[in-house]
């Protein structure tokens, strides 16, 4: 198995991280260079990254990454020559109950013809395209009463003031092909400061959106890159023994 150190590297890094690990089909990714070992399956339960619980998250392996249960939603993974992303079709997103259907596509060619955005656990956001994120921006912010506020770091446009511990948010769910998947304020909102939250989706030019790690927090996900698919648990992670979230 190969380890090296990186010579290139960006993005944002502090001194509690110790690295990072490669969870793609790529050939050099981890999941990949131990897939003999696990038989293609692997799965993770994302804590609160920015929450004072200070939780962990946790992954398996094998035979103990299977996510089960009645609440499970599958998807099909759409994978281009297995070199690198793992692509979903995204259908629409409802916000309550106002349905934004989803048009976006991907121009690049490592992309599947159907796969229209990439479910990636190292990006935190949310990315969509920029006509698509307006509509969906304008939708939230019609089911929120809050004082408007402004990101203190310029990056993030719709954002509220509020001290209460956790925002009064509509919930928000993606219709992926096969799947349901339903976003609480926990996946869709970013505490910045004492008293300003964000919703933490942003828009893009380029062609590529992404679901954002974010968005899967406390959600049990479970890949099966034998059966090329993904499956989707509503659960506490922060606890040892998951719980389910209903």
């Amino acid at each position: 198995m190969i380890f090296g150190c990186g010579q290139d590297n960006e993005g944002l890094f502090n001194k509690n991280g110790s690295g990072m690990i490669g969870l793609a089909c790529g050939s050099v990714s981890l999941i990949s260079q131990m897939s003999s070992s696990v038989d293609g399956e692997f799965s993770y339960c994302l804590g609160q990254a920015f929450s004072r619980l200070n939780s962990s998250s946790k992954m398996s392996f094998g035979s103990e990454a299977v996510v089960p249960g009645v609440m499970v939603v599958s998807n099909p993974l759409l994978l281009q020559d297995r070199k690198s992303f793992y692509y979903l079709r995204l259908e629409a997103m409802s916000v309550g109950r106002k349905r934004l259907q989803y048009n976006g596509s991907l121009s690049s060619s490592f992309a599947p013809a159907e796969g229209n955005i990439i479910v990636d656990s190292g990006t935190t956001l949310t990315l969509l395209p920029e006509d698509f994120y307006n509509k969906l921006e304008l939708a939230v912010s019609k089911a929120i009463w809050l004082r408007r506020a402004s990101d203190p770091r310029c990056f993030l446009s719709l954002c509220y003031r509020t001290k209460s511990g956790a925002i009064k948010a509509p919930l928000i769910t993606a219709h992926f092909a096969g799947a349901n998947v339903k976003l609480t304020a926990v996946n869709t909102f970013l505490r910045l400061s004492m008293d300003v939250v964000c919703f933490a989706f942003r828009p893009i030019n380029q062609s590529v959106a992404v679901f954002g790690n974010m968005a899967q927090t406390n959600l049990l996900i479970g890949y099966d890159l034998k059966k090329d698919t993904v499956s989707f648990k509503p659960t506490d992670c922060t606890k040892n023994e998951f719980g389910v979230i209903a």
